[in-house]
């Protein structure tokens, strides 16, 4: 038990563990439907970086580009090629672990879209197993990491029971578990926003704010925005962050809320955001040419009706990300399949659901607690921003995408879902006596 106490075990032993379950027969697992568009993007931007062709057409996603036919993904290419970050680290992956001839399989010299319109073949017109395990090396090793910033989170904003709660039920949460196996942008983004958002609340908790810590969350920000651009839709929530800086141990109230928003406050947002934007533009040749007109196409990118509806369908932008991620049903079928290279599920691949019975319940225990915490003007910091943050999620998803037909739509919700469950969990604990707490414990196991 005093081996423990080392703050550095309890992180190790998450990452140790998950990165053994994430990382099992990478080769074994079949292609998830977009990984040849993300294969084509990252071995093109790794093999320009390496000649040094940082500039080419390829990259700065402006001209005749050879490698990648650009009118294949259409407008969404600016929003969904991964970045340079993360092509880079694919392309290093594929260059250690992969023996294979560079086929670059986004080309013209391929059929767009092939495994949509079912006519793909490993190795022919989509990246080979061998291909894909290669690739995929390094999104292991950042989800592992995730795990631990995640459990770094929970115990910074609560305690250390939280921050492990928060970390063991994200490692079996099937959707992450899915794409902690792929070579595809969420893994990387959702480490670098989880990473920017640990740092700022660092920062907030040490007696004075810590500028230091609030600058490197602002690059950290910087590269999850560069790995995919609708990350910028959680900024809010950082700006939440920095204007409750000083209220880490106080109750909120409307007499203090007010306190908030000083002109300080409007300095360090500001500060923030050039920080923010400059490293965007460093890390991102894609910006170089023209950095402002770039960022305007990226958020027409996102406005574009090919990525969101015009009309709010309220079964598809309301009802469905809110029943269908606090729903009560079963996910088995998605671990006993998670790694058929034949046979990926449909709940693992459509979205559908992703909670459980107990992910559900106590989340729901959690939106209880906050909120009778609110009635009795006792609401603290941490708890603001874990309600804030599902709030702050829900909504722009909702209202900034196309469907929910897509799994990975549902993945930015679980992260404050699982941490207001986590939080939930551990307040009812607390209301039992220690006999009836093991016995809790042991039905959960169970």
């Amino acid at each position: 038990m005093q081996l423990l106490e080392n703050k550095f075990v309890i992180p190790l032993l998450i990452f140790v563990f998950s990165l053994g379950i994430f990382s099992f027969n990478l080769e074994g697992q079949g292609i998830a439907i977009d990984e040849w568009f993300h294969h084509g993007f990252s071995m093109t931007f790794f093999d320009l970086t390496r000649e040094g062709d940082v500039l080419n057409p390829c990259i700065t996603l402006n001209g005749d580009c050879e490698k990648i036919d650009l009118d294949c993904p259409g407008p969404i290419h600016r929003i969904g090629s991964g970045g340079i970050i993360k092509g880079m680290l694919v392309g290093l992956g594929d260059y250690f672990f992969s023996d294979n001839e560079r086929i670059y399989y986004t080309s013209t010299d391929f059929t767009c879209r092939p495994i949509h319109k079912d006519i793909h073949e490993s190795g022919i017109n989509i990246p080979s197993p061998e291909e894909l395990g290669a690739g995929r090396f390094f999104t292991p090793i950042f989800s592992s990491l995730t795990l631990v910033i995640a459990f770094a989170l929970g115990k910074l904003l609560f305690n250390r029971n939280i921050g492990l709660m928060f970390s063991l039920i994200l490692l079996f949460h099937t959707l992450w578990l899915h794409f902690s196996r792929t070579i595809l942008s969420e893994v990387y983004v959702s480490f670098f926003v989880l990473f920017s958002i640990y740092l700022l609340c660092y920062a907030s908790k040490k007696e004075k704010f810590d500028y230091k810590y609030c600058i490197l969350a602002a690059v950290v920000f910087g590269l999850a925005i560069n790995t995919k651009f609708t990350a910028l839709l959680i900024i809010p929530l950082l700006f939440l962050i920095i204007a409750f800086r000083d209220s880490w141990n106080m109750s909120i109230n409307t007499n203090n809320i007010k306190k908030i928003f000083s002109s300080k406050t409007y300095l360090i947002i500001i500060l923030f955001s050039v920080v923010l934007y400059s490293t965007m533009i460093a890390t991102f040749p894609y910006y170089w040419e023209d950095p402002i007109g770039q960022t305007i196409l990226q958020i027409d990118a996102i406005t574009n009706d090919n990525y969101r509806a015009v009309k709010v369908d309220l079964n598809k932008k309301i009802l469905l990300p809110f029943v269908e991620s606090v729903t009560i049903a079963p996910i088995m079928d998605s671990y006993y399949y998670l790694f058929d290279s034949n046979n990926i599920p449909e709940s693992a691949k459509s979205g559908h659901t992703f909670s459980s019975i107990p992910l559900s319940l106590f989340f729901l225990l959690g939106i209880f607690w906050i909120f009778r915490r609110i009635k009795k003007k006792q609401i603290t910091y941490p708890e603001i921003l874990i309600f804030t943050w599902y709030v702050i999620t829900y909504l722009t998803v909702s209202f900034f995408t196309e469907s929910y037909n897509a799994s990975r739509h549902f993945l930015p919700v679980i992260f404050p879902m699982i941490l207001i469950m986590a939080y939930g969990v551990d307040n009812f604990i607390f209301q039992l006596k220690n006999f009836l707490k093991r016995l809790f414990w042991i039905i959960i196991l169970i």
